[in-house]
């Protein structure tokens, strides 16, 4: 194939764009993270932005191991639902959320036990071992929360949804995060700026759980049909999957049936229901 036949579609730029913006803008709100939270400690003194920067560190190796699971199964997500394959899929989600979930427990547990020994091994100083042991502790409690919210940007982005992943990338770590900080720096002061993190977590994971919900009500679980009018017309219409309790009359003889075929005209889709068992070409 000579590359002068090669084509790039306005359509796949998008599609491209609407995976790479959010990740992009999840990097982009790590270091912005960082540098707010630097800020506000420098009233506390360098020896807590030392050891924050510590702790920051050793938090984003756990983050690393989670990012990596998330998306690793984004894959699965996507063909399952270009497939339209439902039971997997939710499958597959219910996996994802309860095995991200425990691993991000499991490393909460064990940061906050050995938190002590963890800081020692970067620097052996005192203070810098309290302080950062304390932050480590309060990063980390966050943790099982921002599993929530990693598996559903990766749904949102697996399923098309940029404006949910979108609202994602810039929450935890950007938008939700500087208001958390204000919010609680003012009220508790310096532990105020250690427990940002965690309640930005929390926020974001019920927005998270927000999208979920939304996705899965009106999008997620949408099939479309080809269906044939009397004008010979061929157009692809939403099927959605609902159980009746007795069948409607048709035009001609056909089985019992569990889903309802939307009819379409000019082109768009109207109310007039028809029932069927199997997926076939109907004239109606």
């Amino acid at each position: 194939c000579s590359p002068s036949h090669m084509k790039v579609t306005g359509r796949r730029i998008r599609d491209i764009l609407m995976i790479g913006i959010p990740a992009s803008i999840t990097n982009i709100m790590q270091t912005f993270m960082m540098v707010m939270t630097n800020n506000f400690l420098l009233t506390y003194g360098t020896d807590k932005v030392a050891a924050m920067g510590i702790a920051l560190k050793v938090n984003m190796i756990t983050a690393l191991v989670l990012v990596g699971f998330a998306f690793g199964g984004q894959p699965l997500v996507g063909y399952n639902y270009g497939a339209k394959n439902e039971k997997r899929l939710k499958n597959i989600l219910k996996f994802a959320y309860l095995f991200e979930m425990g691993l991000g427990l499991l490393f909460t547990i064990l940061m906050c036990i050995f938190a002590p020994q963890i800081i020692k091994v970067f620097m052996d100083k005192p203070d810098i071992i309290t302080n950062g042991a304390m932050m480590l502790r309060f990063q980390q409690i966050g943790m099982t929360f921002m599993s929530v919210s990693l598996i559903s940007t990766c749904v949102c982005q697996a399923v098309g949804n940029a404006g949910g992943a979108f609202v994602l990338s810039i929450s935890r770590q950007g938008v939700i995060y500087v208001l958390a900080l204000f919010i609680m720096s003012n009220v508790f002061g310096y532990t105020g700026v250690l427990v940002s993190q965690a309640c930005s977590d929390v926020v974001t994971a019920l927005i998270a759980a927000v999208i979920m919900l939304k996705i899965m009500h009106r999008n997620l679980f949408v099939i479309t049909k080809r269906v044939v009018l009397r004008n010979g017309t061929t157009n692809w219409c939403p099927v959605k999957f609902k159980k009746l309790t007795k069948s409607l009359p048709v035009s001609r003889p056909i089985n019992t049936f569990k889903q309802i075929i939307f009819a379409s005209k000019n082109g768009k889709c109207f109310s007039s229901l028809l029932v069927v068992r199997h997926w076939e070409n109907f004239y109606f």
